[in-house]
C-alpha cells in the first residue's frame, strides 16, 4: 500500500496568492488599455509609414515594429514578460489576432 502525504496550503496563503493574481491581471489589463489608446492616437500617422507591420507596445509607447505578430510576441516575452506588452497591427481595417488586440482609424461619415 502506498501512502500519500498531502499538505494543504493554509487558507490565508491561498487568499494572498489569489489576491496577488487578481492585482496582476488588473495591471495587465490596464497596460493593454493604455497601449491601445496610445496606438489608436498614432494610427493615422503610422498608416503612412508602417502599414502592414506589427507594433510592439509597452508603457503606452511603440517599442519596435515587426513583420509578423509572432516575431513581435517572442520579442515582447523575452524583453517585457507575459502580460506586460501588447501587439497592434498597423492597418486601417479591423483584424482579429486572437489574444492580440487591434485598433482601426475612426472615419467621419
Amino acid at each position: 500500500m502506498v501512502r500519500m502525504l498531502v499538505r494543504s496550503v493554509p487558507a490565508r496563503k491561498r487568499a494572498r496568492g489569489l489576491g496577488k493574481m487578481a492585482e496582476e491581471i488588473k495591471s495587465n489589463e490596464s497596460e493593454v488599455r493604455r497601449n491601445y489608446e496610445a496606438f489608436r492616437q498614432k494610427l493615422p500617422e503610422l498608416l503612412q509609414t508602417h502599414r502592414g507591420k506589427f507594433a510592439l507596445m509597452h508603457n503606452a509607447e511603440i517599442v519596435e515594429f515587426f513583420d509578423t505578430a509572432g516575431d513581435a510576441y517572442k520579442f515582447g516575452l523575452k524583453n517585457h514578460g507575459a502580460g506586460k506588452f501588447s501587439i497592434q497591427e498597423v492597418t486601417d481595417s479591423s483584424v482579429d489576432l486572437g489574444f492580440f488586440t487591434h485598433a482601426v482609424v475612426e472615419r467621419s461619415v
